[in-house]
């Protein structure tokens, strides 16, 4: 009985420190405005305004051969490797 006391306590202290992260590190991302046009019980229609977005073409034949390089090249391009040498806020939803 100590023993799954102790092992509820552990699993209740890691799952508070799991959701202090992700509370965190979501506070500081921008979030890009929208209106809501319909909501329902389980999604909600949105209409977003003009933005900007990067994408990148790859002959990746997986998720997996393509995550780690197409990541880079977005990353380069949203924080100044673009013609005009600007940043480009990164912001949520992401697509």
């Amino acid at each position: 009985m100590k023993t799954l006391l102790i092992g509820f306590l552990i699993l209740s202290i890691l799952l508070f420190i799991v959701q202090a992260c992700a509370l965190v590190s979501s506070k500081g991302t921008e979030v890009q405005p929208y209106q809501r046009l319909k909501r329902e019980k389980k999604f909600e229609i949105r209409n977003y305004p003009e933005a900007t977005m990067a994408t990148i073409t790859s002959e990746a034949s997986s998720y997996k051969a393509l995550g780690n390089t197409g990541f880079r090249k977005l990353a380069g391009y949203i924080f100044g490797g673009n013609e005009q040498k600007q940043q480009i806020a990164m912001t949520a939803p992401v697509l």
